[in-house]
Protein backbone atom coordinates (compact mmCIF):
# COMPACT_ATOMS: atom_id res chain seq x y z
CA UNK A 1 0.00 0.00 0.00
CA UNK A 2 1.74 3.62 -0.91
CA UNK A 3 2.03 5.61 1.44
CA UNK A 4 -0.42 8.88 1.55
CA UNK A 5 1.97 11.76 0.55
CA UNK A 6 1.35 14.94 2.87
CA UNK A 7 -0.01 18.40 1.07
CA UNK A 8 3.16 21.19 0.21
CA UNK A 9 3.10 23.46 2.65
CA UNK A 10 3.13 26.87 0.64
CA UNK A 11 2.66 29.26 3.79
CA UNK A 12 3.97 27.51 7.07
CA UNK A 13 2.46 28.70 10.63
CA UNK A 14 4.78 31.26 11.97
CA UNK A 15 3.01 30.80 15.95
CA UNK A 16 5.66 33.52 16.56
CA UNK A 17 3.86 36.40 15.54
CA UNK A 18 2.37 38.80 17.50
CA UNK A 19 -1.58 38.22 18.35
CA UNK A 20 -2.88 41.04 15.53
CA UNK A 21 -4.71 44.28 16.93
CA UNK A 22 -8.15 43.27 15.75
CA UNK A 23 -9.63 46.72 16.02
CA UNK A 24 -6.77 48.19 14.13
CA UNK A 25 -6.96 45.24 11.35
CA UNK A 26 -10.91 45.74 10.75
CA UNK A 27 -10.45 49.51 10.52
CA UNK A 28 -7.96 49.26 7.96
CA UNK A 29 -9.37 46.66 6.28
CA UNK A 30 -12.37 48.79 5.33
CA UNK A 31 -9.21 51.62 4.26
CA UNK A 32 -7.85 48.76 1.73
CA UNK A 33 -10.89 47.33 0.94
CA UNK A 34 -13.82 50.02 0.17
CA UNK A 35 -15.04 48.44 -2.77
CA UNK A 36 -15.55 44.98 -1.38
CA UNK A 37 -16.87 46.47 1.97
CA UNK A 38 -19.05 48.86 0.26
CA UNK A 39 -20.66 45.82 -1.59
CA UNK A 40 -21.05 43.74 1.16
CA UNK A 41 -22.72 46.21 2.95
CA UNK A 42 -24.89 46.63 0.45
CA UNK A 43 -24.25 50.19 -1.05
CA UNK A 44 -24.69 51.87 3.05
CA UNK A 45 -22.57 54.72 3.56
CA UNK A 46 -19.30 53.73 5.81
CA UNK A 47 -17.05 56.04 8.23
CA UNK A 48 -13.72 55.22 7.95
CA UNK A 49 -11.07 55.91 10.35
CA UNK A 50 -7.73 57.36 8.69
CA UNK A 51 -6.17 57.97 11.55
CA UNK A 52 -3.58 56.28 12.20
CA UNK A 53 -2.85 55.24 16.12
CA UNK A 54 -0.22 54.27 18.30
CA UNK A 55 -0.28 50.75 20.01
CA UNK A 56 1.72 49.96 23.15
CA UNK A 57 4.06 48.04 21.55
CA UNK A 58 4.92 51.45 19.87
CA UNK A 59 5.21 53.34 22.86
CA UNK A 60 7.21 49.76 24.52
CA UNK A 61 9.52 50.75 21.41
CA UNK A 62 9.81 54.28 21.93
CA UNK A 63 10.73 54.31 25.39
CA UNK A 64 13.35 51.02 25.35
CA UNK A 65 15.16 53.02 22.58
CA UNK A 66 15.38 56.58 25.21
CA UNK A 67 16.48 54.09 28.45
CA UNK A 68 19.25 52.39 25.87
CA UNK A 69 20.87 55.50 24.81
CA UNK A 70 21.36 56.81 28.07
CA UNK A 71 21.88 53.61 29.96
CA UNK A 72 18.74 53.47 32.08
CA UNK A 73 16.84 50.65 33.60
CA UNK A 74 14.16 49.57 30.75
CA UNK A 75 10.59 47.81 32.38
CA UNK A 76 6.82 48.45 32.26
CA UNK A 77 5.78 49.09 35.39
CA UNK A 78 1.89 48.96 34.88
CA UNK A 79 1.09 47.39 31.92
CA UNK A 80 -3.15 48.41 32.49
CA UNK A 81 -1.83 52.14 32.76
CA UNK A 82 0.35 51.83 29.41
CA UNK A 83 -3.27 50.63 27.44
CA UNK A 84 -4.99 53.01 29.50
CA UNK A 85 -2.50 56.01 28.57
CA UNK A 86 -2.61 54.72 24.54
CA UNK A 87 -6.67 54.57 24.33
CA UNK A 88 -7.05 58.29 26.02
CA UNK A 89 -7.07 59.97 22.50
CA UNK A 90 -8.62 57.30 21.00
CA UNK A 91 -11.52 57.75 23.35
CA UNK A 92 -11.31 61.45 23.00
CA UNK A 93 -11.55 60.88 18.98
CA UNK A 94 -14.65 58.74 19.29
CA UNK A 95 -16.68 59.71 22.62
CA UNK A 96 -15.69 63.18 22.53
CA UNK A 97 -15.82 63.82 18.94
CA UNK A 98 -11.99 65.83 19.06
CA UNK A 99 -11.00 65.48 15.46
CA UNK A 100 -7.92 68.19 15.83
CA UNK A 101 -5.03 66.05 15.45
CA UNK A 102 -2.05 68.10 17.56
CA UNK A 103 -5.46 68.27 20.96
CA UNK A 104 -5.49 64.16 20.20
CA UNK A 105 -0.93 64.33 20.47
CA UNK A 106 -1.32 66.33 23.37
CA UNK A 107 -3.90 63.83 25.01
CA UNK A 108 -0.70 61.51 24.37
CA UNK A 109 1.72 63.49 26.83
CA UNK A 110 -0.23 64.25 29.30
CA UNK A 111 -2.01 60.72 29.25
CA UNK A 112 1.30 59.37 29.10
CA UNK A 113 3.28 61.40 31.65
CA UNK A 114 0.16 60.73 33.89
CA UNK A 115 0.55 57.24 34.03
CA UNK A 116 3.98 56.58 34.31
CA UNK A 117 3.75 52.94 33.23
CA UNK A 118 7.36 52.73 32.50
CA UNK A 119 10.24 52.34 35.35
CA UNK A 120 11.99 55.09 33.24
CA UNK A 121 11.97 58.33 30.37
CA UNK A 122 8.48 58.26 30.76
CA UNK A 123 8.40 61.96 29.86
CA UNK A 124 11.10 61.32 26.86
CA UNK A 125 8.62 58.59 25.87
CA UNK A 126 5.48 60.74 25.79
CA UNK A 127 6.94 63.75 23.60
CA UNK A 128 8.60 60.89 21.27
CA UNK A 129 5.17 59.52 20.89
CA UNK A 130 3.01 62.78 20.43
CA UNK A 131 5.79 63.69 17.51
CA UNK A 132 5.21 59.81 16.19
CA UNK A 133 1.73 59.97 16.15
CA UNK A 134 1.90 63.89 14.56
CA UNK A 135 4.25 62.33 12.01
CA UNK A 136 2.05 59.32 10.76
CA UNK A 137 -1.09 61.19 10.26
CA UNK A 138 0.96 64.22 8.06
CA UNK A 139 2.36 66.40 10.65
CA UNK A 140 5.79 67.60 12.23
CA UNK A 141 7.20 69.54 15.34
CA UNK A 142 9.74 72.59 13.92
CA UNK A 143 13.14 71.48 16.01
CA UNK A 144 13.74 75.10 16.56
CA UNK A 145 11.01 74.59 19.95
CA UNK A 146 14.36 72.96 21.30
CA UNK A 147 15.74 76.10 21.45
CA UNK A 148 13.23 78.15 23.02
CA UNK A 149 14.09 78.51 26.70
CA UNK A 150 11.80 79.48 30.26
CA UNK A 151 13.00 82.32 32.94
CA UNK A 152 15.02 79.72 34.47
CA UNK A 153 17.23 78.70 31.17
CA UNK A 154 15.24 75.14 30.82
CA UNK A 155 13.95 74.45 27.48
CA UNK A 156 10.16 75.01 27.68
CA UNK A 157 9.26 71.59 26.84
CA UNK A 158 10.52 70.64 29.54
CA UNK A 159 8.41 72.58 31.76
CA UNK A 160 5.51 71.93 30.11
CA UNK A 161 5.93 67.83 30.39
CA UNK A 162 7.28 68.43 34.53
CA UNK A 163 3.81 70.05 35.00
CA UNK A 164 1.56 68.88 32.56
CA UNK A 165 0.45 65.65 34.55
CA UNK A 166 -0.52 67.37 37.44
CA UNK A 167 -2.59 70.12 35.96
CA UNK A 168 -5.17 68.88 33.34
CA UNK A 169 -5.28 72.94 32.21
CA UNK A 170 -1.58 72.91 31.07
CA UNK A 171 -2.38 70.63 28.64
CA UNK A 172 -4.27 73.31 26.64
CA UNK A 173 -1.53 75.76 27.51
CA UNK A 174 1.16 73.50 26.26
CA UNK A 175 -1.30 73.00 22.60
CA UNK A 176 -2.04 76.69 22.70
CA UNK A 177 2.24 77.17 22.79
CA UNK A 178 2.98 74.29 20.46
CA UNK A 179 0.54 75.05 17.60
CA UNK A 180 2.53 77.97 15.70
CA UNK A 181 5.49 75.41 15.36
CA UNK A 182 3.61 72.53 14.39
CA UNK A 183 3.29 72.00 10.10
CA UNK A 184 1.87 69.69 7.75
CA UNK A 185 4.44 67.04 5.74
CA UNK A 186 4.02 66.88 2.07
CA UNK A 187 2.76 63.87 0.61
CA UNK A 188 1.12 63.20 3.82
CA UNK A 189 4.71 62.33 5.67
CA UNK A 190 7.14 61.72 3.16
CA UNK A 191 9.22 64.97 3.22
CA UNK A 192 10.39 66.63 7.02
CA UNK A 193 11.93 69.94 7.33
CA UNK A 194 15.09 68.31 7.07
CA UNK A 195 16.99 69.23 9.98
CA UNK A 196 16.10 65.66 11.50
CA UNK A 197 17.84 63.32 9.08
CA UNK A 198 15.82 60.30 7.69
CA UNK A 199 13.02 58.97 9.63
CA UNK A 200 11.09 55.64 8.70
CA UNK A 201 8.04 55.17 10.93
CA UNK A 202 5.55 52.36 11.11
CA UNK A 203 1.88 53.06 11.38
CA UNK A 204 -0.83 51.59 13.09
CA UNK A 205 -1.93 49.94 9.74
CA UNK A 206 2.03 48.67 8.86
CA UNK A 207 2.64 51.16 5.73
CA UNK A 208 6.15 52.66 6.31
CA UNK A 209 6.02 56.35 5.99
CA UNK A 210 9.70 57.95 5.26
CA UNK A 211 10.62 61.26 6.26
Amino acid sequence: MSKKSEPKVRFPVHSQRERVNTVLLTKNTLRAFPTTMTALAKGKPMQVDLLNWLEPKDLVLINRIHVEATRETFGVSDRARLEAAVMRPQLAYYNDNQKDVLSLAVQFVSSICEARAFLESNKRTAFTAARAFLMSNGYDIDPKVDRIMDSNGQPMIISFLETIAKDPFVAAEFERWLAPFVFPLKNRGLESSGEGGELTLATSNGVKKTA
